[in-house]
C-alpha cells in the first residue's frame, strides 16, 4: 500500500519534506510553496480525484450557503455596546 501526501492548499502531489526531527515535521509544496505540518494522506490515487470534487462541490455551494446564514444570523450586542 503505498501512501500518497498531498498539499492542503492546493492538493497537488508535489509535497517533500522540508524539515523534521524530534519536534515534528514540516512539508513544503513545491507548486504553491505552502509549508506546514498539516498533509494530506491517501492510499488510493482515486481518492485524490473524489477529494478535488468535493472540495470544487464544496466551494461552489458554500458561498450561498454563508450569505444565506449570515443575513439569517441574530444581532447581538456586546457589553461595550458594540454589535457582534
Amino acid at each position: 500500500m503505498v501512501k500518497i501526501l498531498i498539499c492542503p492548499a492546493c492538493k497537488s502531489e508535489k509535497i517533500n519534506l522540508y524539515l523534521g526531527g524530534y519536534a515534528g515535521m514540516l512539508y513544503q509544496c513545491a507548486s504553491c510553496g505552502y509549508v506546514g505540518p498539516v498533509v494530506l494522506v491517501v492510499d488510493d490515487p482515486d481518492a485524490l480525484k473524489e477529494l478535488e470534487e468535493l472540495s470544487k462541490e464544496a466551494a461552489n455551494g458554500s458561498t450561498e450557503e454563508r450569505a444565506e446564514e449570515h443575513e439569517k444570523a441574530p444581532v447581538k450586542k456586546t457589553r461595550r455596546g458594540g454589535f457582534k
